[in-house]
């Protein structure tokens, strides 16, 4: 998906104001893994994805939430 085609929430995944459940911060987590296999030549990669979240979202919802999103099995095609 072009990114800019991929929502019209205009909702700011950088905040703290349940950004997890939003389908932009879904769509940016999927263009953040496609734009990593792009720089790897493999036709399949496993990817594992190491993140951080502010502190005072550790052992909450919002915890359970975005570790929902990354959980995820994915197959994204690259310039396909």
């Amino acid at each position: 998906k072009d990114l800019d085609k991929t929502t019209s929430t205009g909702k700011d995944t950088a905040s703290t104001n349940n950004r997890y459940i939003y389908q932009s911060f879904e769509d940016l987590v999927e263009c953040s893994i496609g734009l990593l296999a792009r720089e790897l030549p493999e036709e399949e990669i496993d990817v594992v994805i190491a993140t951080g979240m502010p502190s005072n979202e550790i052992d909450s919802k919002s915890q359970a939430q975005f570790e929902e999103i990354l959980r995820r099995n994915r197959s994204i095609t690259i310039d396909g």
